[in-house]
């Protein structure tokens, strides 16, 4: 598709060049029949440089986005948060937040009630308040992380081979916490008196890239946590439709 996008790119230069040069000779009272081959020699090597020029500049250019891209993925590989005894706490942290949602009688509940939701996260942040700022820290990278992957800011390829469990897991133990800070946003721009301003869903670059994860690899059981909400919690119908469509 690519090759394709190039070729027909420079096929629409040559035409494009080609109509010019036929416009000048117009405009210059030139008969085209009246020309001979030495008349087309100097405006054709003119042309073919033109061309070339233009063509060694994208090359330029597409390379040195290339090595930013490079620059900018290998600087966010290496970022500390993500690596070393980071990355290993960061692990460590998870595995106590899924110890204490799979102690939960409800998980739905979690998912879908904010006062179930609020109070699971503060006993959560009181009793492990380094692992909660950790993986609260992480959370923020990786959205930001998932947003260069999809405006091309990072190699999307390498994140995902060399980061992509590490921020598949996180977001996968950290499901409750996203939740309850998307129902927090949404009720508080949802208010009648109304403080907050509404700039995107808390977490909403992060979601996409999962959301996009477990189609490509036909990912199960993620529905209730994958469902946004798009409503204050007075009015979500989105957990009742979810509801009769698993039922």
């Amino acid at each position: 598709m690519i090759k394709e996008t190039r070729l027909t790119n420079i096929l629409f230069m040559l035409i494009l060049c080609l109509c010019m040069f036929f416009i000048g000779l117009h405009i210059g009272g030139l008969d085209v029949l009246q020309l001979s081959a030495k008349d087309f020699l100097t405006p054709s090597v003119g042309l073919s440089a033109a061309i070339l020029a233009a063509v060694m500049a994208n090359r330029t250019i597409k390379n040195n986005r290339r090595s930013e891209v490079l620059k900018n993925t290998l600087d966010a590989l290496n970022s500390d948060l993500l690596k070393g005894q980071n990355r290993t706490d960061l692990e460590k942290a998870c595995s106590i937040l899924n110890k204490k949602i799979q102690s939960e009688s409800s998980f739905k509940a979690l998912a879908r009630l904010r006062p179930a939701a609020s109070r699971f996260v503060e006993e959560f942040r009181e009793n492990n308040e380094t692992d909660y700022q950790r993986i609260i820290d992480c959370l923020n990278y990786i959205d930001r992380l998932c947003l260069g992957m999809d405006t091309g800011i990072y190699d999307k390829k390498m994140i995902n081979q060399f980061l992509g469990e590490s921020v598949f897991s996180t977001w996968w133990a950290s499901m409750i916490l996203i939740r309850e800070r998307e129902m927090r946003y949404l009720d508080d721009t949802e208010s009648d008196n109304k403080l907050t301003p509404h700039f995107g869903s808390p977490y909403r670059n992060l979601h996409a890239w999962v959301d996009k994860v477990a189609k490509e690899q036909n990912l199960n059981g993620l529905d209730y946590a994958l469902v946004r909400l798009e409503t204050g919690y007075k009015s979500r119908p989105e957990f009742r439709e979810l509801e009769k469509s698993l039922s």
